[in-house]
């Protein structure tokens, strides 16, 4: 990036940088938004002589004119403790004036989905599509996820609630005695795999296109 490797320069940049996270954390948010993204990346930080994992929040709003902008991006806790973190996120965007939400995107973080409901019970709440292809990997054979990710593309392309619907049980029959425990998992979060199928065709794809951390 051609910046000078003195530590006044660099302790400066950081500074600067601190600044503009502080405002974009703290700046009013407009009452209603079509997509909120919330991501969340796993780090190491320094606590003294030691090394603790952290979780750090990205949120991303899509505003009514189709703009998307970052509205926070915070590390309030320990990894591990999303449920906590999630509200004091969730809380923070409401404390700055959102209200309503037509549709969350967000990773499949354990606790993270109840928190998002209680306080947008009025929202859509759609699991990040990519998380779950890549856990297809994990838990299927090769030959299996292949079919997999084939079978998950007819989905996306359906657009079409019904059709979306019949196909994704299709699916999970097809896997369920191979792969009950998942696959289970995955029936139980069914309307929030699919929440995009309520959305028509003319709606910004991005609802699917949300790129896990």
């Amino acid at each position: 990036m051609g910046l000078s490797s003195s530590e006044q320069d660099l302790d400066r940049v950081a500074a600067g940088m601190i600044e503009e996270l502080e405002l974009r954390n703290s700046r009013p948010l407009p009452p209603d938004m079509l997509a909120v993204f919330v991501d969340g990346k796993y780090v190491e930080l320094r606590d003294g002589d030691k090394l603790r994992s952290a979780c750090i929040y990205l949120v991303i709003g899509l505003s009514r004119d189709g703009k998307k902008s970052p509205c926070s991006a915070v590390s309030p806790g320990r990894a591990g403790r999303i449920s906590r973190t999630g509200k004091a996120v969730l809380r923070g965007l409401i404390e700055r004036g959102l209200r309503r939400v037509m549709i969350f995107v967000q990773d499949d973080f354990s606790g993270l989905l109840p928190v998002s409901q209680s306080f947008f019970p009025q929202a859509d709440v759609q699991l990040c599509a990519v998380h779950m292809q890549r856990n297809a990997r994990t838990h299927l054979s090769k030959a299996d996820s292949v079919e997999f990710q084939q079978r998950w593309r007819a989905i996306k392309a359906s657009w079409d609630v019904e059709v979306g619907s019949r196909q994704f049980e299709d699916l999970c029959d097809r896997f369920a005695k191979l792969y009950p425990t998942w696959i289970a998992d995955l029936r139980k979060k069914r309307e929030h795999y699919l929440a995009f199928l309520k959305y028509p065709d003319s709606h910004p794809k991005i609802l699917l296109n949300h790129q896990c951390g």
